[in-house]
């Protein structure tokens, strides 16, 4: 039998990820079992285009996250949140007349 070379040959020695994950199975399609057997689950809020909307309007929406981020404080819960930003080129489809 031939040794394995290059990559190929990596792969005994390499840690597998799912050993480092906590995940252990899906219970629906948005909570999951981890292996100390507490759950997890995720939503998914929808965003807005900060780029567009107007100061008063991103204050609010920030002010709301902050309301319900601190109204989920309790010992037996743990809460994650991420903001995801991603550049969104806006083009204008019209036509105006040059003055």
């Amino acid at each position: 039998m031939s040794k394995w070379i290059g990559a190929a040959g990596w792969g005994p020695k390499e840690a597998k990820a799912g050993d480092r994950l906590p995940y252990l199975r899906m219970v629906d399609e948005s909570m999951l079992l981890l292996r100390d057997g507490s759950v997890m689950s995720s939503i998914q809020v929808p965003g807005l285009l900060f780029e567009t909307e107007d100061t008063d309007s991103l204050n609010a929406h920030a002010a709301t996250r902050e309301v319900v981020l601190r109204s989920t404080l309790d010992s037996r819960f743990v809460l994650y949140h991420h903001v995801i930003r991603r550049r969104v080129e806006v083009e204008l489809d019209a036509k105006f007349d040059d003055p």
